[in-house]
């Protein structure tokens, strides 16, 4: 927790800070069978940096972390009031008229990107 304890020294009261992780609806949408595991953990660490060599490759050493709602209310309200949590959503609902993504359709596919939007406030 040592980023949280340095975004609250730098960070003067009353400031906000807008955050995203791979929360609830990530982990509901992308964890499969590891997904008991993550809601159970609250924080969960996950190895993704599979894809050597692809376009859909990650640097090395990126990988990923994922963050329960109340795991985020319980553990971060210690350093900072936690004004919301909003969950994020399939990318698929914000598509326009009839367009699907490919290859049924002809909008191109991308990474998820249903981030959790976390809103801290310093006190």
């Amino acid at each position: 927790m040592s980023w949280l304890r340095e975004f609250r020294r730098v960070g003067v009261q009353g400031c906000l800070y807008p955050l995203t992780v791979h929360g609830d609806w990530f982990i509901e949408a992308t964890l499969g069978a590891e997904r008991a595991r993550a809601e159970t953990a609250g924080f969960y660490f996950r190895r993704v940096h599979t894809r050597y060599n692809t376009e859909l490759d990650f640097p090395e050493g990126y990988e990923a972390s994922y963050h329960t709602s109340s795991y985020i209310r319980r553990t971060w309200s210690h350093y900072f009031e936690v004004c919301d949590v909003i969950k994020g959503d399939d990318p698929a609902n914000y598509l326009w008229g009839d367009k699907k993504f490919t290859p049924e359709g002809e909008v191109q596919r991308f990474r998820p990107i249903g981030q959790d939007l976390v809103v801290l406030r310093k006190r």
